[in-house]
């Protein structure tokens, strides 16, 4: 069987030698554990259901990659194994699919069993999956977030990017894409808009304002047409970018909303993620609406409390001096009237 070109998506190095094969093996399924990190999350049943046809009356072509079972994972295949399994001995790492049309059929699988860390596992899943234009974004960034918070090893964003031989502007954008709320990963499944646009809106801050952007870009569309990606750009920044520098506040202020801190530090500022925004010329964007007004009503707030001290200040003086005025024999206090600081005491009152 001939192999696929690589897809224009693949990893711009070449694959680089990998762990050598410490044996191979015939296991059954039950003894291997799904992998948690493999990008690829979608197998049509009735491809699975062709594949075990296939493997039954014609074998196993290729073997699948397994490694064994790492320590992290000894809980969770223990509790989540089916009634009367053996617990996993290996985990998967290559070849689910062919797993997966195994277990339907009740098949054996040649296996090659490598010592890999949770880093070279990933690398290899994301670049057979890549290669082969099988996994989608979503699923990607998945592999990549997994792999940076969970894996239980020390990993950085440039180390992952090393690994599978992309930059880490393109893992950060990647990695973005696992903040899409529901409605919008429903949405990208269902083919409304593609990766890029996924991106758009993954970068606004909350789940909240992605749900809005979903139903304003619903809006945007005809029964004929879909909004480009340059039109849907261009709405997402008039509705839910807003310019700090046109602040009507201290941005550099933290008790201003103390939970939101200044907006000089905030990660929803386009300059503290500047690997998302390199399409945004100012790195001083809010992407937080919501935060933005609520900055600017505490700050209103703020100024009316301090005005209202200052009046009850000069209501308080205005009240001693008619005081003064009205105890003294001439009927005035520094030549004004009684009349004038009652007036003035009234207007202040009135105000309060």
């Amino acid at each position: 069987m001939s192999k696929k070109q690589p897809a224009k998506t693949a990893p711009t190095t070449a694959t680089p030698a990998i762990v050598g094969v410490v044996q191979t093996i015939m296991l059954a399924p039950d003894h291997i554990a799904a992998s948690l990190t493999n990008p690829r999350k979608t197998f049509p049943q009735q491809s699975l259901d062709e594949l075990a046809a296939t493997m039954a009356a014609d074998g196993q072509l290729q073997a699948i990659t397994v490694r064994p079972l790492p320590a992290a994972r000894l809980q969770d295949t223990f509790e989540n194994r089916g009634d009367g399994l053996p617990l996993p001995e290996y985990e998967l790492v290559i070849g689910e699919r062919r797993w997966r049309a195994a277990k339907i059929g009740g098949l054996e699988l040649r296996a090659e069993v490598r010592e890999l860390t949770d880093l070279q596992a990933v690398r290899l899943q994301i670049i057979e999956n890549l290669q082969r234009e099988e996994v989608n974004v979503l699923e990607e960034a998945e592999g990549y977030e997994y792999l940076l918070h969970r894996s239980g090893e020390d990993i950085t964003v440039e180390q992952i990017a090393q690994e599978v031989g992309r930059s880490t502007d393109y893992v950060y954008q990647r990695m973005r894409l696992t903040s899409l709320c529901d409605d919008a990963r429903k949405a990208f499944y269902a083919g409304q808009f593609d990766a890029s646009t996924a991106l758009l809106i993954a970068r606004l801050a909350t789940p909240s304002l992605q749900g809005q952007a979903i139903g304003d870009i619903r809006q945007m569309g005809t029964d004929d047409s879909t909004p480009s990606y340059r039109q849907i750009r261009a709405m997402l920044r008039q509705r839910y970018h807003t310019n700090l520098a046109t602040a009507p506040f201290d941005i550099t202020d933290d008790s201003l909303v103390p939970e939101c801190g200044n907006c000089i530090a905030c990660p929803k500022r386009t300059g503290n993620q500047a690997m998302l925004f390199q399409d945004v010329e100012s790195g001083d964007v809010c992407t937080d609406p919501p935060c933005f007004t609520a900055k600017r009503v505490a700050s209103v707030t703020r100024t009316i409390e301090q005005a209202r001290k200052q009046i009850k200040q000069t209501a308080d003086g205005l009240r001693v001096d008619l005081e003064k005025c009205k105890a003294s024999k001439t009927g005035k206090l520094r030549g004004l009237p009684c009349d004038w600081f009652a007036n003035r005491l009234a207007a202040f009152e009135a105000v309060l």
